[in-house]
């Protein structure tokens, strides 16, 4: 998964593992750490209240 530091929360997923390439203030993260299923479930929230049936989510390939 690719975290971009320019988000607001960008500090508080899980430890950083790496860059993606050529990317300007990307980086893979560790998204097997429990904060970072936390985060990204409060950036999903607002679709599920909003009633939404899918999410797309970019920049997950990786290890």
């Amino acid at each position: 998964m690719v975290l971009r530091g320019l988000r607001p929360d960008a500090k508080r997923f899980d430890r950083k593992i790496g860059k993606p390439g050529e990317w300007k203030g990307e980086w893979y993260i560790d998204w097997k750490g429990g904060r970072t299923k936390a985060v990204m479930n409060g950036r999903l929230d607002p679709a599920r209240r909003k009633g939404f049936r899918g999410v797309d989510i970019d920049n997950v390939e990786g290890s």
